[in-house]
């Protein structure tokens, strides 16, 4: 490739803004995905805090949603979450709203 070409092409690259998406996690072989269906009693950053079967959950959506869980959930709305038990907390690796 001639060195116009490949300085034009590297400039255009350059200029296009990529936004990183969060890498696919994938649950081990000893952990198997679970489906939690709750009401959202409060977020606090990329935290849900759902109120199931009597108890409370916090579920990480960082991997899913960044910064955006506050816009993207309110409390007393219904979410279907799907992740895996890390911890004290439940990642979280799809959602449904």
């Amino acid at each position: 490739m001639p060195a116009s070409t490949k300085s034009s092409t590297k400039s255009a690259a350059s200029a296009a803004t990529i936004e990183p998406t969060a890498p696919l996690v994938v649950p081990s072989p000893d952990q198997r995905w679970v489906e939690l269906v709750g009401e959202v009693e409060r977020v606090v950053g990329h935290t849900l805090v759902l109120k199931v079967n009597g108890g409370r959950v916090s579920v990480d959506m960082s991997g899913l949603v960044g910064g955006n869980a506050e816009r993207l959930f309110t409390p007393g709305s219904t979410v279907k979450v799907y992740g895996v038990p890390v911890e004290l907390k439940f990642r979280a690796m799809g959602f449904l709203h």
